[in-house]
């Protein structure tokens, strides 16, 4: 009956095996529908990081990753032009010089997919490059030229390469007038592990050295001179490995015959590297064409790594890689990739290697590096190494925001990243609202690093003068005269947090080891909601035994507790919270709550209130304590609720929680005790009539604290109707 049904629905369609049409103006279903099936339809895809990446942006993606490559490798004078020539494939502004240079470039490009899934970004770059070719004139069997000279991926799932290689055989079929052998795609679209070209430890990357010359036969007799082994690196070493690998395309009743001699040769040049047993008998039990344990870049690629004009690498990488939590894969592989790649750290995801593998590993010197990724790259800690390696090479060129839409899962906030090593560059930011018709705009680098260290995006084309106010370099930071950290991370919040004392009560626990407790949700503007909640506050200076009825309640939770010990640092004692903060600063009878949980419902970015009764707060709440007598809250509450500050966070830092290290860089500008008292008036009015009516109506009071705030910084009108919307 389902398929049944299957059939039905697909005999609604008209059917065709082009996907060359991007603009989908012919209706029917392509070839693109197995990629949708493969990456959307089977059960565990969702749960490897897998989906589907909609047409229109893997086509944005490959057009500027193109424009980008013929940008760095033309020109200055034609480079005004590449756009406009990749875009609409206009060719009149270029002679006949012009031309040439660039289908040159064209034809030696070298692209990678490092996830190739079910091939939407090689096919998006095969239909790109097969238009710009064809716009230049260019002729022949243009698609299969590609195909196997300029296109390359990998991807760890047998299917999705299996799908990937269909979809190439169907691009190349559309345009044959008879029926013709199709290519062995074996070495084009390939099975591995991207990130490891390693295998228990003994390095696959470069597996023989360079010797003398040598004359030997390949498979068909043919002399060859060659150095008696293979270095990879070397752009005067054309092998007879090289040659299988070529040969291998087009060849298909020899085919057999030449992926076995490929397979010896390369078993011979491991067992040439001295590997002992038992890995080289497991090695020859493996399948090194199509295998889950690593990936021979340097050698089924070795045509891309053995370039001259030091151009070894791929020209373009590109892709959705998967977007994995790396604690959820096995614990052999992470302490693999913990040596492989420095951004590896517990908290990050999967997709930060592969771009760390894209742009140190697979690219050229002057390459160009394109994902779509989670968009907490931006701004989360973990994030921070991978954040430097771009910032501090200077290799970002755009950003692009694209929202929580692309992917159809909400939980899924993506960006595209495209990264040109090349040293002349614009960097550009787009707010992709609606992605056909991207909103952007060209800024400086400095733009990036605003917050330090992190990748920001957003706003109208008008407001970097806003910004570079708020964020003047000549103010105070914030640190310099607070401290600012986070609240309290209790390990397990069902034993050590209760709704009110009662429920605590009730439970068993001490009262005396009892403290009011605030989450993010029970604070608002100039204001405490709640203070219901109660916390169990264990420290090190607890002698737990001195409270059996405490004791006997956590004991409860005792095997979730010794968990946190558990691959981490050493924790003081199995019932201690697992961050419990310092105590003389929580008990401080003023200081300062603020929201550090992301909330997309709320324009209003920073949420923060004066505590003037010594409540402790949980790990969504930061807190701010003055570091000397000159530093005054009141002043301080004013500034962080004015909406000055929220039009930075709402809007430059679109995907930025109001995490305490960024709050500590928050410029204060300077004022005199004259200029900070009608502030701290103002604040206290607000924080009185907040305390007498929760419901009292203080917008006329804030409003007089947004004009001050504004003058502060020295806002103008235009720049300050900008701010208010």
């Amino acid at each position: 009956e389902h398929f049944q049904n299957l059939l039905e629905f697909f005999n609604q369609y008209n059917f065709t095996i082009d996907e060359t049409d991007s603009e989908d103006t012919e209706i029917g279903v392509d070839p693109e529908m197995l990629g949708k099936i493969f990456e959307n339809l089977l059960e565990d895809n969702k749960d490897k990081g897998a989906f589907y990446t909609p047409k229109e942006i893997v086509q944005y993606m490959c057009r500027e990753s193109l424009i980008a490559y013929l940008e760095s490798g033309v020109s200055t004078t034609l480079s005004n032009h590449i756009r406009e020539f990749v875009i609409n494939h206009n060719v009149q502004q270029f002679n006949d010089t012009e031309k040439a240079a660039l289908l040159k470039a064209l034809k030696e490009v070298k692209i990678c997919d490092p996830a190739v899934g079910s091939g939407a970004f090689p096919m998006g770059m095969l239909n790109e490059l097969l238009s710009c070719r064809v716009a230049l004139g260019d002729k022949g069997e243009i698609k299969k030229e590609i195909v196997k000279n300029n296109i390359y991926g990998v991807d760890i799932e047998k299917g999705a390469v299996d799908i990937a290689r269909l979809r190439f055989w169907l691009a190349i079929i559309v345009d044959e007038k008879e029926p013709l052998p199709l290519p062995n795609l074996d070495y084009k679209i390939m099975r591995g592990n991207s990130l490891l070209e390693s295998y228990k430890g003994i390095d696959l990357s470069n597996l023989v050295p360079k010797k003398e010359k040598t004359v030997e036969t390949d498979l068909f007799g043919k002399p060859l001179e060659i150095q008696s082994g293979f270095d990879f690196d070397s752009a005067d070493n054309i092998s007879a490995l090289q040659n299988f690998l070529n040969s291998y395309f087009d060849k298909h009743e020899e085919k057999n015959a030449i992926r076995d001699a490929i397979k010896d040769e390369i078993i011979e040049l491991i067992e040439k590297r001295g590997v002992s047993e038992p890995e080289n008998s497991e090695l020859k039990r493996l399948d090194l064409h199509d295998n889950s344990e690593f990936f021979l870049w340097h050698t089924w690629f070795h045509d891309v790594f053995n370039r001259p004009n030091e151009r070894n690498g791929f020209d373009i990488v590109i892709g959705n890689p998967p977007y994995v939590n790396i604690q959820l894969i096995s614990e052999d592989l992470r302490e693999l990739y913990k040596k492989c790649f420095s951004v590896f750290i517990k908290r990050c995801d999967l997709f930060a290697i592969f771009v760390q593998l894209g742009l140190e590993k697979l690219s050229s010197k002057c390459g160009v590096v394109t994902f779509i990724i989670p968009s907490v790259v931006h701004s989360n800690m973990s994030y921070t190494k991978l954040r430097d390696i771009i910032l501090n090479n200077h290799w970002l060129r755009e950003v692009c925001y694209t929202g929580g839409d692309v992917f159809n899962a909400p939980t899924v906030d993506t960006t595209i990243l495209i990264c040109d090593k090349s040293e002349n560059k614009n960097i550009t930011l787009k707010n992709a609202v609606d992605f056909r018709k991207p909103k952007t705009k060209s800024v400086s680098a400095d733009y990036f690093s605003a917050f330090e260290n992190v990748i920001s995006v957003g706003g109208a084309d008008d407001s970097d003068t806003i910004f570079e106010k708020l964020l003047n370099k000549n103010f105070t930071r914030l640190d310099e005269d607070y401290t600012v950290y986070q609240g309290i991370v209790t390990g397990n919040n069902t034993a050590f947090i209760f709704e009110s004392e009662a429920d605590a009560l009730e439970k068993g626990v001490d009262k005396k080891l009892l403290h009011q407790l605030c989450h993010g949700r029970d604070i608002e503007k100039f204001m405490v909601r709640s203070r219901d909640r109660r916390i169990l506050y264990i420290d090190d200076s607890v002698d737990i035994e001195k409270y059996p009825k405490t004791k006997k309640w956590l004991l409860n939770f005792k095997e979730q507790l010794d968990k946190r010990n558990e691959g981490k640092r050493d924790i003081i004692s199995w019932c201690t919270l697992h961050r419990p903060r310092v105590k003389a600063e929580l008990d401080l009878k003023e200081k300062i709550l603020l929201q550090n949980t992301r909330n997309e419902a709320l324009k209003t970015r920073i949420v923060a209130t004066l505590d003037n009764e010594a409540v402790y707060g949980s790990q969504s709440i930061n807190f701010i304590i003055p570091k000397s007598k000159k530093a005054d809250l009141r002043f301080l509450l004013g500034i962080l609720n004015s909406k000055a500050l929220n039009y930075l966070f709402a809007t430059k830092f679109l995907n930025l929680a109001v995490k305490a290290e960024y709050v500590k860089q928050i410029r204060i500008p300077s004022a005199a005790p004259a200029q900070q008292k009608p502030i701290i008036a103002f604040v206290d009015k607000i924080l009185a009539a907040k305390k007498a009516d929760n419901t009292a109506d203080t917008s006329e009071l804030e409003h007089k604290i947004d004009e001050l705030v504004y003058k502060l910084y020295g806002l103008t009108p235009e720049e300050i109707a900008i701010v208010e919307g």
